[in-house]
């Protein structure tokens, strides 16, 4: 059986490793005010916009994800976290920053599968799952029913 040192995190493609990842990071909504989703690597953070003092509280929560990061010995990467307003009711214009980068304002994002838009609307992911659908079946994946099998009725 093959053996690797690991100095720190849970190593590739064991059982556990979701779980204990999650585990490790289970304090994390603690450390903000803001709204928090955890699925497995994946965070959300998010929360209502109404005034200047929320834009502050969102990045000051930003600001906490970063110290707390840094406690734990993790990095989030700022090139696949932005910022999307939702919603259309008026949109207050600011700059976040993790971790001393800017986070990137986008129109529509991919979270755990499905296309979310800032207008609500489901053109974005009705057009992603057409297009798809419509690429060539990879060779690997067979395309007919292997021999002597046969379907269910």
């Amino acid at each position: 059986m093959y053996k690797e040192h690991v100095g720190s995190g849970v190593p590739q493609g064991t059982g556990m490793g979701p779980l204990l990842f999650l585990m490790y990071i289970n304090d994390l909504p603690d450390e903000v005010s803001s709204h928090v989703h955890l699925f497995a690597d994946d965070c959300l953070l998010y929360r209502p916009i109404r005034s200047e003092d929320d834009q502050v509280n969102l990045q000051q929560d930003l600001d906490s994800l970063s110290c707390w990061a840094e406690t734990w010995g993790m990095r989030f990467n700022p090139s696949k976290c932005h910022i999307m307003s939702v919603g259309t009711t008026k949109k207050f214009t600011k700059f976040y920053s993790l971790c001393g980068c800017i986070l990137s304002q986008m129109s529509h994002s991919k979270y755990l599968g499905v296309t979310l838009s800032e207008d609500l609307q489901w053109n974005q992911h009705v057009s992603s799952l057409i297009s798809h659908s419509q690429r060539k079946p990879d060779p690997w994946v067979p395309t007919q029913e292997p021999q002597g099998m046969s379907s269910c009725p």
